[in-house]
């Protein structure tokens, strides 16, 4: 199953592009590999939250992206689903030190 930017971000589907900075921001610095040395799990966290915000911050390609996952440009899911579990970040949280 393909990452889910947004549980990944833990922002929701219709987020702005400034939410989308400054979540971004805050999980680049708190995943960084200079503030977490020797931790792998970070290191992939602080990649996959660089391919997320990648993809959400170019308008074209967040496009495209919500066009694959049925997100609709409200930012709703064309077949409601319901609300989406805690994001991955929050998760992995334990496994990095702070």
């Amino acid at each position: 199953m393909a990452l889910n930017y947004y549980r990944l971000l833990g922002i929701p589907p219709d987020a702005d592009q400034q939410r989308i900075k400054s979540v971004y921001r805050s999980l680049a610095k708190r995943f960084h590999p200079d503030a977490n040395r020797g931790s792998e799990a970070a290191a992939e966290l602080f990649r996959q939250v660089n391919q997320a915000y990648k993809v959400l911050s170019d308008p074209v390609t967040r496009a495209n992206y919500d066009k694959k996952l049925g997100i609709d440009q409200a930012g709703e899911k064309k077949r409601n689903q319901g609300v989406p579990p805690k994001s991955a970040w929050n998760l992995n949280k334990n496994l990095i030190s702070s």
